[in-house]
């Protein structure tokens, strides 16, 4: 019985299936594949546009009256006033703004769940200082 279960070697071919399973998911299409599912989501996106900045974020379920938005200490916060939302709860959001961010004029709206922001960057402008 040794000589015909020796012959299997069942621990070496079971190592070869394991070895065969592991190149297989490391193939780049697995990689892309659970990319898709397990990348975190942080919820906003942001991006540069030719006068500022957009930033979004899902605000599921809440209305321009749920939120509350402010500047403190040149910080952008978002705050949820409504304390039983489903999918979000309440919650604070700090965003640190670009230094060129003009905080006097950010434009909100909430529309079919997204928070929009618009940031306008200030207008540069040259200042000529007097030597004395």
């Amino acid at each position: 019985m040794y000589t015909s279960f020796h012959r299997h070697r069942p621990v070496h071919q079971a190592r070869k299936i394991n070895e065969s399973i592991d190149t297989l998911l490391r193939d780049p299409f697995w990689e892309e594949f659970s990319s898709v599912f397990t990348k975190e989501s942080k919820g906003w996106h942001s991006a540069k546009t030719d006068s500022g900045w957009l930033l979004e974020m899902a605000v599921p379920g809440f209305t321009k009256e749920d939120l509350k938005i402010k500047m403190i200490k040149g910080e952008l916060s978002i705050i949820s006033t409504k304390e039983d939302n489903l999918w979000l709860g309440s919650f604070e959001k700090l965003f640190t703004l670009p230094i060129d961010a003009d905080t006097k004029k950010i434009k909100a709206k909430v529309e079919n769940g997204v928070l929009t922001l618009t940031l306008t960057a200030k207008e540069e402008s040259e200042n000529f200082i007097d030597i004395r």
